[in-house]
Formats: C-alpha cells, structure tokens, sequence
C-alpha cells in the first residue's frame, strides 16, 4: 500500500498538531479564543469527532502566543475503571503541575492535607500553588468531559469547584488571572447530577460547527493534484459530508488515494468531479461500511445510539421520523429542533445537527448508511412484538388482527416499564388497548344477550312443560313455581353481574385517566341498578352505596364532557369563535371545519396544503386560515372563502386578528411579521427583526401593539406602526406558544425547554412555571383574565391561575396536544391532539377544588376561624411545606421546610392569623399569616404527630413519638414557653382535640388508649391550668386511635381507630354508639362539624364517609387515591378540606354535594355528548328521561 499512499496527506483521526496544512480554522477558534483571554469560562459541547480535541491544541498555541500559560486535563488519561476518588484528584494535580512546570513536590505536600477532602485538597493546590507560582493568566482546558459520567463515584464537587474558582474572583484578585475550558460530549445538565445543588451555570458556550465553504479552503492544497477544479471538488465533499470534520478529512484522503489506484487518469476533469466523487463515496465509504470504517467514526456513531437500553428505542424512533421527513426534498422539514432530553441525546450522537429551526440529517452518507432499512432492524431487534408492528405499519394501520391482546399486551407494556419508546410505539400500544377495551366491552354484551337469551329460553320451556303437565294440575302448578324461582333468580344474578361488570369497567376507565367513559359508565351501572326489581333487601342496600360511590367518583372527579374525531390526520389548529355558536377546527389533511357548538360539523373548508393556524375574527363572523404553504385565507362562517392574502415566502406559523376585526397579523417560516389590512387584502407592514422564524404571534386586547415569539427564544413587541418596542431575549429556549391576558398586562408564553413563562409586556419576565414535563406547544387565556391553559407534548392540560398557581392538570389524550382555546364565557376549555382527537373540558368543577403543588404526603388541612381577617381561607401542611390558599384554589402564599425537617402536624389559632405546624426533628414552627414572619423553638426530640389550640388560643397542647404531652403558652413577646408536661400515654400519640367550651381535651395513642385531660378554673371563671392526671382514662381495645373529635355541645367524643372502629362516647368514657365501618381498610381521620350534623370519618381506602352523629350513613366523598390524613370543616358547616397519601388537597363543597341528584347531573354534563357524537355505541337510551 505504500506505493499508493499520497503525497499530501489529510490528517484522518486524533488531534491535527498546531502546524498542520490540513487544519481548518473555524468561528469557534475565534470565539473561544476571545473568551479565554477575555477570562470568560467557556466550554465545547458537541458530538465525536467535531474536532473539538484538534481546536483544543489549535487555541492553546495561540494563547502561548498571547502570553497565557494554558495547561491540558485529559480526563482519559487518569482512567474510569480501577480508580477512586483519592487516586483521580491526586492524579488531576499531578498531571496539572507536571502541565505548568510547577516547583512544589507535590507528593508531601498533598500528603500534609489529607484531613481535607480530595475536592477541597484539589482547591487549596489551585491557589496556593498553580496561581502563587505563576503571575501570567493561566487556563485549564479539560478534555473528554463526559468521561466523568462512567466514574463510579459522585463527581459533583469537581464541577462545584470550578465554579467557586468563578465566583471566588470576587473575594481574590488571583482568581481573574484563571479560566478553564471543558470539551467533551454532555450538555451542562449533566454535569451535577444532584438536583439539590445549584447546576453548572456558568460560562460560555461555544458552538462548534461544521466546515462552511469558505473556511475550508486549506483542504483544497491536496486536491488541486487531482482535479482541475478543486473548489467545485470541494463543494460536492462538502455535499457529502456536510461539513463534518472527521468525514471531510477522510474523504479527501480517499480520494487521493482512489485517483492513484487508478493510474490511467490524468487530472479529472470538472465534469467528471462529482462522479469521480460519488465513486469513491460508494466503493470507500458506503458499500460494507462496517468493513471499510477505519478509523472508526460510523461505528461510534451507531454505538452512541444503541448503547443505552433503555432510551434506544426513543431515539431510534425520533431519528426515524426526522429520517422520513428528508425523503422528499420538496417538502419542508417536520421535527422541529427544542430542548428536549431525546433530541439533545439524538445531536450528541452526531447523526443529526439543528438546521433553520429543525432537526435534520448531518449529511447524505449517515442518511445511507443509517437508512430507514437499519433503524427498522434495530428496533425489530429491540420490540419483542416487531413483526406484528410491521404488519400492522403495512396495513396503514388498518389490521386489527396485528395488536395484542391479554397476556401478550400485557407483557409489552411491562417491557416498556424501562424503556423509552417512540410515538409509533405507543401508538400501537394504545390502539391495543383501545381494542383490548372494545373487546371486554363486546364480551360484556355478549354476556348480557346470552343471559337475556337464556331468560327466555327457559321461560319458553317453563311454559313447554305447563302445557306438558296441564293434566295434572296440582302437580304441575308446583313445578312451575318451582321453574319460575330457579329462572328468577338467574335473572337476578345475571343483573347484578352486570351492574357490578359496569361498575368495574368505570373504575377502570378513571384510573386510565378516561373521564367521559368512566361517567358514562357509572351512569350507565346506576341506571341499570335503579330498574332492577325484586333484588333482596341486603343485595339492594349494597348495590345502592356500590353504584353511588360509582358514580360520585365519575363525577366529582369529572372535567371532560365531549370529544369528537375531529381530523383522521394530525391536527394543528382550534379556535371558538366569540359568539359561543361555533368552533373550528384544522389539520394537516389540509382542511378546516367549522362546527357547532354541540358538536354537528357545519363546513369542511378545502386547502391545498396543512392548515397550520385558524382563528375567528371577534365578530364571528369570518375565519382566518394560515396554510403551509405561505397562503392566508379568509373563510365566511357559511363556508364561503372571502380573501386569500399573499405575500409569505414559506409557511404562515399562526394569524392573529386585531380586536376591532380591521387588521391581521401573522408570521411564519421566513423570519417576517407581516400585518394586514382585512377589508382590502393590503399588506399594511412587513416587520424585519427576528433572527429566526415565528411560530407565534398574538395581538393586544386593546389592539395598538402584538407580539411575536420565534424558535430561538425571543419575544417582541410591536407597536401596529411598524416601530418595535420592546425586545426580551433571555430565554435560550425556542418559543412555541403565546397569548395576551384580556387585560393586556401579561403574555403567557410555551418554550421547547418545557417551562411556561409569563410576561409582563414592558418590565419583562414575570414567572417560570415548570410543571409540564415535555415541550409546551400551546397556551391560552380565558375571557376573565383569571386562568390560563397550557398543554404539550406530555399530553397534559393544565390549568393555572393568573398568578401561576396550578389549579389542575387534565390527562386524557393519547397523543401531543397541539392546541388549547377557553369558550368565549370561560366555563370550558378545549384541547386537540395530533391524533385529531378533540377533547372538551369543564374548567371548574361545582363539586370541589382539588388544590394542586404538593410535594409530599398533606398532614394538615385546616380553616381559618371566621373572626380571621384572613377568613375564608385555608391553610394546608404537607411534608415540604405549609401553604396558603384562597376559597378559589389560589396559592397565596407558601412556608418551605426548615433545616430538612418533614411537617407532621398543625393546628391553626381560633381567633388570629397564626399557625403552628411540628415537625419530625421535634421542632414547632409558629407562621404569622398577616406578617408572612415565622419563628420556631425546640418543642421535643422527636417528631410531634398531634397539635391543638384551647378554643381561647391560651393553650398550645403538643404529642408525638415520645409519650408525654405538653401544654405551651405564649407570653407577652409573642414566645412560646413550656407550661406543663402530662404523663400518663404509653405509646405515641397521633390524636388530640379540645373540647369547643374549652374545660377538658382529648387525646388518643397508638395503643388504644384514649384519655379526658381537665382543666381548672381561676376565680375569675378562666381557665387556669392542667390537671396532672387524666380524669377519664378509656382503653379502647379497638386498635391505634388516629382521629378524635369533640360535638360542638362538649358532651360526646368520637374516635377513630386503624381497625375500622368509630366510635361515640361520653365525657365519662362510656360508649354510646360503637361501629366497625372499614374491616378490612381502616379509618383514620375525622372531625365535627361546627352545627353537629354531621361527622366526617377519612379512610385508609381514601374515602370520607359523611354521617349523622347517631351514626346514620348520609354520603361517600369520593377522590382521594389513597388514606385520608387530614380533615377540617368550614367555619359554616359548607365547606371541608381533606388532605392525604396521596399528596393532594381538596376543598369539598357540601351544599352543592348535599343538593345534588347524581343521576341528573351526571346526564346533564354529557348531554351534548349523548345527542350528537359519532360514537353512541352502547349508550342509546342512557339518560333519556332527563332530556
């Protein structure tokens, strides 16, 4: 081979050394440098073999030119295997003074700090002697950064100690003379990995692209041997690589090398380049590539991909579509390039790069080699249920016999327990279990045709053998007594059966987060229950509680009222026109409808491309329609197309209407924001300033400004002059979403890097919210100003206050949410996905306020007293924190946890605007709700599980882990002070309440135990102190008592226990009515209301059950998912709070509940639903006696 080695040589693999010919010096060399001498940390992140090692050297010659003395880490070097984290910081000094020539021996004097830990050891080296031994600037540049992420142990203090290096600068002057430069594969994220500390915030990052045309013309020297045109060469090496280093290297020496395996070719001529080229691409490159890929590049590229089990699939499948989307070169690009974890991942393996906003193939020969024939055998190899994938794939999705069923489905989806799939794949997971479901239900009817069917067969040959048997008529009467017994219970049987078959079926469909089929359902089992006859009493009395608390789940827990197959196609686009009688709706089959608001398709408005965005003018009487291909048009609500508006060079984003109808804005693909005059079709603006495309713009509620947001994170006001007033460019996020507040005052904004942010549209960023797990592509205001809507890729609709607060999150789709608009009077928002399925939501719920933002397990959940000025709010306790909240869901205000502690406990004063919340650690921290101040003393060395306020506010009593309680006082300061300790508990108490006249107070321990504690009176008539001992000592026998409640006339006690036992005793400890309610599930909270009529008892199964005080069953509440931990009445009687396992606290409304007619309402949520879908199957009859 050496006869055919060329004469000028590439530089394929490693480092190019600093005097190379074939080095191409790119923006990034400029950049870092800059930065470097600038003292700015900076840091190269991209894929292998970018060149980032070869940049490495390129920039450390320069800084020794510029009088900097730079110093190499390889990382690598140290190893990741057989080292600990002694080892690795001792060598990292090592290698450093060895790397600056320092004159310390090292060896004693790292031996002399072996009491510091090897981070601090390596901080005290930095200072004391890197920088005391040298008086030039100094830079550390790290190579191979992510060869940390192998390290077996917690690499966190590496990191954080080069980020105090930064911000020690402003304590030591030394520490501006050091920089560093880190290079590698990893985003900064991934360099702390404890979410507890503050992240790698700091520095420059720098981008490393590939090679543009005019920067690589030092690789023309070697082909101006072989071809009489060497830029044109070059420009199709480029075609091919696109720019890549490592491959541009390469393929240059392949051609070299090529052209001198073929002797009889003089120097090739231009019209022979690119075939001389695309030769040597397919014979060197492209045919048995895994052979010929020397050194290695597409291998690491396809190890890169393969290498984590667990998200292979995901990014297989992402790079698939991204792949699919390049097959037309016609048609634009679909992925669009955001911050999310997969496509970050997919970059850094280097197969794909951002390119004008999308995610695209690097270049032609990854596109080859990585072809849709690999992936697919890839993932064949990854799916256990890949051939019936294909097949159903091949069916166009059509052949149901290729989707799994039973064990076989549910082996899949606990395979992909560990894995990150693609949509593809959870689109055939849940058309699947979508068919699984049909099938149970098919059975169901089935079930209930034969047992019908078996009902009159044997009515049928009871009346056979009446005939039979006529002749004797005694005889025959009693067998036909006896027949009709035998048939009548079967058909009582079969009847319940099939209740409790609809009951279960409910269930199942609010666990999966199918609200409309789970009240569908519930209504259905209630109905069928209700004309059942002649059932025995006990069957009947079980069914009754059965089907309610079926019911009240499926309502209560109830937003979604409609949906529609809107589209068979992706869909984009949802808008309701402010009249209320209309929506619409758009999709990539290139086609707009307009519907009714019942949900009757009124016209389907044909385009000849997707229809990106509608909107319908305030008037309501016209829809604007933004089209892909760059086409505005202008729709009458009668179908008839008005206008069509010209002037975009690529796809129209999104349009956005003027409130007084006279003009339209709108922005797309070529960077302009253009605005329109409606009437005449005249192009008013065309707005120059973005440096990227807009997917987003709305207008001012008041019409003299818009806005407009683009992928690289920046929002713009503009005033409708033209004149742009305001720019906020600080989000590194593309922009997905916008929307004004009716009052003009915020913009709500959805960004690629899942935050959703508000404005101010002049002081600027407001808030992050940070809730959504995945991009966030739309957002919306209702008509009120006072909630907004959100929804993305994680398939969530949320719904937040005007403030921030998460009021609730709404699940139901099977796919990505597009779109989300509020109805003109706000009572409903709705959310279309890209599977074109339109779902429609009720904002509110008339029933309860789920109060959403915890954290952790909710201990504590009170009122505060009427007298409050604070009154009607609500305080609640969660392991994290204590939060305030208004009677609308609003969090007003919020306590984190001190010095790690959990919250356990709390009790609100009767008369002030004050808290006390224990801790797990014995600490009781006192909040001052007016003054937002809080202060804390030490009330025991364990956790405090009970706390309670003599109705007075005098007294403070306190229990817990450790047996005695404690009685606290407060004094004139405002501290609080130990006043007596009670002895007499043998286990911990979790229970304590005072009597409402103040004169005795109740506590309750693990053990059973419940004890009656007096107080004494001063001469004045007040309440002087304590007794030593329990007056009533009760030993329950009924298990750990866990709730306690006092009647409001002081004259019964009840209790609760884990063992199901309510009980109502006397002040002299006898029991006057004892019931064990929950067995088998425990009860665990409970608490009188202020007009003793009615107790409410929580559940270990996360149930309330609402009683009168002699113990008479009134009501379920059912909500929780798990055991109810806290309880609370309102000040009136009309409201209750409950809080649990769950992490969740809910507001009850008792008079809407109490008032209710289940069945009624349950009808009258879904009536449109009932009258006009398109999917009625199984549900004619339901609820026709409502309508």
């Amino acid at each position: 081979m050496s006869s055919l080695e060329p004469r000028f040589n590439y530089h394929v693999g490693g480092s190019v050394p600093p005097a190379s010919q074939t080095y191409v010096r790119r923006q990034a060399d400029d950049n870092l440098l800059q930065g470097l001498l600038a003292g700015e940390f900076c840091y190269v992140f991209n894929a292998r073999q970018m060149g980032k090692s070869s940049l490495r050297v390129q920039v450390m010659a320069r800084l020794r030119e510029a009088g900097v003395i730079p110093g190499a880490l390889d990382l690598t070097a140290i190893g990741t295997q057989q080292v600990n984290v002694e080892q690795w910081y001792g060598a990292i000094a090592a290698i450093l003074s060895k790397q600056f020539q320092l004159k310390t021996n090292l060896r004693p004097w790292w031996r002399d700090r072996l009491e510091l830990p090897p981070s601090a050891r390596l901080g005290e080296f930095i200072e004391e002697v890197l920088l005391a031994e040298t008086q030039q600037p100094v830079v550390i540049l790290i190579d191979e950064i992510d060869s940390i992420l192998a390290l077996k142990f917690a690499t966190d203090d590496f990191f954080a100690l080069i980020r105090s290096c930064y911000n020690r600068r402003a304590d030591n002057p030394d520490y501006c003379r050091l920089s560093f430069a880190l290079f590698g594969v990893a985003t900064p994220g991934e360099l702390i990995a404890d979410k507890n500390r503050t992240p790698f915030n700091i520095g420059r990052g720098i981008a490393l692209q590939g090679f543009k045309r005019q920067e690589a013309t030092p690789l023309v020297e070697g082909l101006a041997t072989t071809f009489s045109q060497p830029m044109a060469a070059l420009e199709h090496i480029l075609y091919w690589t696109g720019g890549q280093p490592f491959l541009m290297q390469k393929l240059c020496q392949l051609l070299l090398i090529l052209y001198q395996e073929k002797p009889y070719l003089r120097q090739i001529k231009a019209q022979e380049t690119q075939t001389f080229i695309d030769t040597c691409v397919q014979e060197k490159i492209l045919h048995h590539w895994e052979a010929q890929d020397e050194p290695e590049h597409l291998k690491t590229i396809r190890d890169r991909l393969l290498y984590d089990e667990k998200r292979v699939g995901e990014l297989l499948s992402l790079y698939r579509q991204v792949w699919r989307s390049e097959q037309s070169p016609s048609e634009a690009p679909s992925i669009a390039a955001m911050e999310s974890p997969t496509q970050t991942e997919l970059i850094l393996s280097g197969i794909v790069e951002k390119r004008d906003g999308y995610l695209r193939v690097k270049n032609p020969i990854y596109y080859q080699v990585f072809n849709r024939d690999w992936v697919d055998e890839q993932l064949n190899r990854l799916r256990p249920y890949a051939s019936l994938l294909n097949a159903w794939i091949e069916s166009d999705y059509q052949d149901e016999s290729r989707l799994l069923r039973g064990k076989a489905l549910q082996e899949a989806l606990n395979w992909t327990q560990q894995k990150g799939l693609g949509d593809l794949d959870y689109r055939y997971l849940s058309a699947s279990q979508d068919l699984e479901q049909r099938d149970i239900q098919e059975k169901l009817e089935r079930a209930r045709l034969e047992e019908a069917e078996a009902r009159l067969e044997i009515e049928r040959q009871s009346v056979r053998r009446q005939r039979r048997l006529l002749a004797g008529l005694t005889v025959a009467l009693v067998g036909a007594i006896a027949l009709g017994m035998g048939t009548f219970r079967a058909y009582q049987q079969a009847a319940v059966s099939e209740v409790k078959a609809m009951m279960a079926a409910s269930e199942g469909s609010f666990a999966s987060n199918q609200q409309l089929d789970a009240l569908i359902q519930a209504l259905q089992a209630r109905e069928n229950y209700q004309q059942l006859q002649f059932i025995p009493p006990g069957v009947s009395q079980d069914l009754d509680r059965q089907t309610q608390e079926s019911l009240q789940r499926a309502l209560y827990g109830n937003h979604q009222f409609h949906r529609l197959q809107a589209h068979s196609e992706l869909s984009l686009g949802l808008d309701f026109s402010a009249d209320g009688q209309f929506f619409a709706t758009s999709s990539i089959d290139q086609t707009a409808k307009i519907w009714r608001r019942d949900g009757t398709l009124l016209h389907t408005l044909p385009h000849t491309s997707t229809v990106q965005s509608i909107k319908f003018s305030p008037d309501s009487q016209f829809l604007a329609v933004a089209t892909f291909e760059g086409t505005i048009y202008i729709w009458s609500v009668d179908g008839t197309l008005e206008k069509t508006l010209k002037d975009h060079r690529a796809e129209v984003g999104e349009v956005a209407w003027s409130p007084d109808g006279r003009q339209l804005v709108s922005v797309g693909r070529d960077v302009k924001v253009r605005l329109w005059s409606v009437e005449d079709g005249e192009l008013l603006q065309v707005l120059e300033g973005h440096e990227t495309f807009s997917r987003t713009v709305d207008f001012h509620p008041q019409g003299h400004q818009f806005a407009s947001l683009s992928v690289d994170g920046t929002l713009k006001i503009w005033g409708t002059d033209g004149q742009l007033l305001q720019s906020f460019d600080e989000v590194d996020a593309p922009g997905l979403a916008i929307a004004y507040s009716p009052d003009g005052e915020v913009i709500v904004a959805g960004y690629a890097d899942h935050q959703v942010r508000l404005w101010h549209p002049e002081r600027g960023l407001l808030k992050t919210l940070t809730h959504h797990e995945a991009e966030v592509t739309t957002v919306a205001f209702s008509p009120d100003g006072q909630r907004f809507a959100s929804a993305g890729v994680d398939r969530e609709l949320k719904i937040w206050s005007r403030q921030g607060t998460l009021l609730n999150q709404l699940k139901g789709h099977d796919s990505h949410l597009r779109r989300v608009a509020f109805s003109p009077e706000g009572t409903e928002v709705g959310s279309i996905g890209e599977d074109g399925m339109l779902n429609r939501w009720q904002v509110g719920n008339p029933f309860r306020q789920v109060l959403q933002g915890h954290g952790d397990v909710v201990w504590g959940a009170d009122y505060l007293p009427q007298s409050s000025p604070l009154n009607p709010q609500l305080v609640t306790v969660s392991g994290l924190d204590v939060q305030l909240w208004d009677s609308q869901g609003e969090r007003l205000n919020q306590w984190q946890q001190l010095n790690s502690r959990r919250f356990y406990s709390l009790a609100v004063h009767p008369q002030e605007p004050r808290l006390v919340a224990g801790t797990s650690g014995g600490e009781m921290i006192q909040v001052d709700l007016a003054a937002e101040s809080t202060r804390s003393w030490q009330g025991d060395g364990v956790g405090i599980m009970a706390l309670d306020y003599s109705p007075d506010g005098r007294w403070l009593v306190s229990g817990g882990v450790s047996f005695p309680l404690k009685v606290w006082t407060r004094d004139e300061s405002g501290e609080y002070r130990l006043h007596r300790q009670l002895e007499g508990h043998q286990d911990q108490v979790w229970a304590l309440r005072f009597s409402p006249d103040g004169s005795y107070f109740v506590s309750g321990s693990l053990d059973g135990v419940i004890k009656i504690w007096e107080l004494g009176l001063d001469p004045d008539g007040g309440r002087s102190g304590f007794e030593a001992t329990p007056r009533v000592t009760i030993d329950s026998q009924q298990g750990a008592i866990w709730g306690i409640a006092v009647s409001p006339d002081h004259q019964q006690i009840a209790t609760t226990t884990r063992d199901g036992w309510l009980t109502i005793w006397n002040r002299q400890g006898e029991a006057v009515t004892q019931v064990n309610l929950a067995q088998d599930q425990g009860l665990t909270r409970l608490d009188w209301s202020r007009d003793g009529r009615w107790l409410a008892v929580g559940r270990v199964d996360g149930k309330i059950d609402l009683y009168t005080p002699e113990g008479e069953f009134v009501i379920s509440l059912v909500g929780h998912a798990s055991e109810v931990l806290t309880l609370g009445f309102s000040p009136d009687g009309q409201g209750l709070v409950s809080g649990g396992q769950d992490s969740v606290a809910i507001h009850w409304d008792l008079e809407s509940i109490l008032s209710v007619d289940l069945m009624e309402a349950g009808c009258d949520r879904i009536r449109d639903y009932l009258q006009h879908s398109q999917e009625r199957m199984g549900t004619e009859g339901l609820c026709e006696r409502f309508f």
